[in-house]
This record gives structure tokens, C-alpha cells and sequence, in this order.
């Protein structure tokens, strides 16, 4: 079958990741508060949904959101970022986008270990979008790797496979491409079983600051790689 101009665009990623550093510096450079840059980091990371769904027609999107190792961070900050994630929450289930296009939001993670107030958004925009299948956009909140393959041995996973579908996403395929911003070149637990085999691109822009020509970069080279899986 004839590529479409959409596969095209996508370089032929089915599951794109993102770890979305560098709020804090953004802010730092421009002496403003680090709260300043988690939201400039918000407001990307609604305009990075839609160049991913809308301009690249990749079916599947995971995004770093807010790791359980987080909760070490000041306590002014980390209550400032609860306000930032719960407000968000709210916002993208009601997003027009997001039921013009049928996404199905999901929420990774211990999120357990959110404030009531954000679980209770949380379900409310699960259970808003729980029938849309075209795309997916997992929204990782009190994420950890280790915790995740833990939780899925926990519940009684013991083979690969078993454990592959215990995991918070199973029943969707691995990440292809990850992508992290701020120059930083590691996964900070993120997706660990997921990212065995996937590629990665990297940004030295601060995520404010990540531009969709900068998307558009990295998703024509992954399209240009050849990937062996081992073989």
C-alpha cells in the first residue's frame, strides 16, 4: 500500500515520547521564577500536541510530565507545579482539539501520589475521552520506570510478554523515537522497558523554546535511520 501524505510526515513513527527538560533554566536565563517556565512549558506543550496529531499524523504520543523523584523538589515549586498540572488536566480534556481529533487522554504513573483534586481531573478527562481511538496521548504524572516494572511484577507478570502487557501502556506499541530537549542525554527512568529498542533525538533547546521546525528535524532523521533491532 502507497504511503499517505501523513505517513510521510511522520517518518513512519507510530509512538513518539518526549522528555520536555529545560523549564527551570528557560526561566533562569530571563531571572524569572522557575514556576515562569513550567508554564511557558505548558503552553509548548499544547502547541507540541498539535503539531504531533495535527501536522505529523503520529497516532501516539507519551509525554514526561511530572516524575515521582519530583516530589523532592522545593516545596513552593512542587506546590506551584500541582497547580500548573491540575489546571492543564482540566484544560486539555475540555480542548476542542482534543475531541475534534478523537484523542484518548491517559494518565501513567503512581498518580495515586497526586493531590486528590488532580486525581479527580484525572478521571474526569479519562473518562471524557475513553471511547476516542485515533489518537493517544499519555501524560506521564508520578512516573518512574523502575516503578512501573515493578508495579506490573507486582500484579503477577513473570514472562516478557506478561510484563510487556502489565505495563502502564500496554496494549499500545513502544516508543520509536524519544525525544529530549535542554542538551541532556539520558532517560531519567523514563519508559525503561519501552526504550530498549527505540531511537533518540535530541534538542539544546530549553523546552519553552523548542520550535516545530526543530520536530520537524528531528522526525525526518529518525526517518532516515535504518533500525535493526538487534539483528
Amino acid at each position: 500500500m502507497a504511503p499517505t501524505d501523513k505517513r510521510d510526515k511522520s517518518g513512519g513513527i507510530r509512538h513518539l515520547a518526549l522528555i520536555p527538560d529545560g523549564n527551570r533554566r528557560f526561566a533562569r536565563e530571563r531571572g524569572l521564577p522557575a514556576w515562569y517556565g513550567h508554564l511557558a512549558g505548558v503552553k509548548k506543550m499544547k502547541a507540541f500536541i498539535n503539531w504531533v496529531f495535527e501536522d505529523f499524523g503520529i497516532p501516539v504520543l507519551t509525554i514526561y510530565g511530572f516524575s515521582a523523584k519530583n516530589f523532592s523538589r522545593p516545596r513552593r515549586e512542587v506546590a506551584k507545579l500541582m497547580e500548573i498540572i491540575e489546571k492543564n488536566v482540566r484544560e486539555i480534556a475540555a480542548d476542542e482539539s482534543v475531541h475534534r481529533n478523537h484523542i484518548r487522554l491517559r494518565f501513567i504513573g503512581r498518580t495515586r501520589m497526586m493531590p486528590e483534586s488532580i486525581r479527580m481531573e484525572i478521571s474526569r478527562a479519562e473518562r471524557a475521552t475513553s471511547g476516542y481511538d485515533r489518537f493517544f496521548l499519555n501524560i506521564a504524572l508520578a512516573y518512574d520506570g523502575q516503578a512501573e516494572i515493578a508495579d506490573a511484577v507486582r500484579a503477577g507478570a513473570r514472562t516478557e510478554k506478561a510484563i510487556e502487557s502489565a505495563l502502564y501502556l500496554g496494549g499500545l506499541p513502544q516508543p520509536d523515537l524519544i525525544i529530549r530537549t535542554s542538551g541532556e542525554r539520558r532517560l531519567s527512568g523514563f519508559l525503561l522497558w519501552g526504550s530498549s529498542y527505540a531511537e533518540f533525538g535530541f534538542s539544546q533547546k530549553n523546552w519553552p523554546a523548542f520550535e516545530k521546525k526543530d520536530l520537524a528535524r528531528l522526525v525526518s532523521d529518525y526517518g532516515r535511520r535504518n533500525r535493526r533491532f538487534g539483528r
